[in-house]
């Protein structure tokens, strides 16, 4: 009797160990195979940013299929997601290969306030699923932009027409453009007016923004400005 309550404690010592080792696995989004480089959450104008860096250590390509934020759904293909609230794109980070992928979240006109912890899931290569809780470290909207796409057409090359006004106090100016986060220069793109762009209170400008080769008629891109205080104003534009 004594050999066997030795023996089935000696067990349930073992099976909590295990349930330690895989809540504090879990916890930080490390499953083994795959690591977290870096994360982070922030708010800006009242769209919530996410981003984390993940890395195989076996060297197999990370396939990201589907990500949760807060239970709401969101299905990859092809690098991309999105529904009426949520885009979702995955890219290389600094590699040929998809080895080492950039997961990043858009939130628009979020409910979430700094200092909250977000819930993300994250299905990679069919069978792991990444749990985190990112905290949001920063909210900031130093200027104020009022962005509207006004239309897009196709003459060839796609227009993408915008109207821009300076609602705020003060001198504001926008220095970049980015694509499905890409430059306007690297995503074969162009615009009307040059970058930077700075509007006086008050005042609005249309901004026509052309995108040349390697897009297609229905493809979804992510629109997003960025202002020399750190704002980013993103908008999710269907080319006709």
């Amino acid at each position: 009797m004594k050999a066997l309550h030795v023996v089935a404690t000696l067990i349930l010592i073992v099976l909590l160990a295990s349930g330690l080792y895989f809540y504090l696995r879990n916890s930080t989004g490390d499953t083994g195979e795959i690591e977290v480089l870096a994360r982070e959450a922030y708010i800006s104008c009242s769209d919530l940013y996410i981003k984390t860096v993940f890395r195989s250590r076996t060297g197999s390509p990370i396939l990201i299929e589907e990500v949760f934020v807060k239970d709401v759904k969101v299905s990859i293909k092809a690098g991309i997601g999105f529904n009426e609230t949520i885009y979702v794109r995955v890219e290389k980070e600094n590699l040929d290969t998809w080895e080492e992928v950039v997961l990043n979240i858009i939130v628009y006109n979020t409910t979430f306030k700094q200092g909250e912890s977000v819930p993300v899931q994250v299905k990679v290569n069919s069978i792991l699923l990444y749990m985190q809780n990112l905290t949001i470290t920063k909210s900031f909207c130093y200027e104020d932009f009022d962005v509207e796409v006004n239309k897009v057409y196709y003459t060839g090359v796609f227009n993408i027409v915008l109207r821009i006004r300076n609602v705020g106090d003060d001198p504001a100016t926008i220095d970049q453009v980015f694509i499905d986060g890409k430059t306007l220069a690297k995503a074969g793109g162009n615009s009307n007016l040059p970058f930077p762009l700075t509007f006086r209170s008050g005042e609005e400008k249309i901004v026509t923004i052309w995108l040349t080769t390697g897009y297609t008629h229905g493809q979804v891109v992510e629109l997003r400005l960025h202002t020399i205080g750190g704002n980013e104003y993103s908008k999710l534009i269907t080319l006709p």
